[in-house]
């Protein structure tokens, strides 16, 4: 036996479109002797079903996977801006310009961790 329908009943001058599917041949005929008493005058006919093709309407999208990348991506970011901060910190003072850290690898005033975000 079939696992879906094979037959429709069409009418080319009907003012709907086919509704019921019919497994075996025998019923869709039945089915359109059926309509053609109840509409004189009009043709029925039976159809196989031969070929079915149908669109995915519906994407489905895991945004978890795409906020989990994200996190990445800027925790990635903020390492960075952290480990640049740090060797600034580090780097020789440019002429005139006073170190970030004192000798001893305290912070002083105006440091980066101090005067902005970064974490430290």
């Amino acid at each position: 036996m079939p696992d879906h329908p094979r037959y429709i009943v069409w009418s080319p001058t009907g003012p709907t479109p086919p509704r019921a599917t019919h497994v075996f041949r025998h019923e869709a005929i039945r089915a359109a002797h059926s309509m053609a008493r109840q509409h004189p005058g009009q043709q029925f006919y039976v159809c196989e079903l031969i070929d079915l093709c149908e669109t995915a309407l519906v994407k489905h999208t895991d945004i978890r996977e795409t906020r989990e990348e994200e996190e990445r991506r800027l925790a990635g970011e903020r390492a960075r801006e952290v480990a640049e901060a740090v060797e600034r910190a580090k780097a020789p003072p440019e002429a005139g310009k006073e170190p970030l850290l004192h000798e001893d690898g305290t912070h002083r005033n105006g440091c980066p961790c101090s005067d902005c975000d970064l974490p430290f």
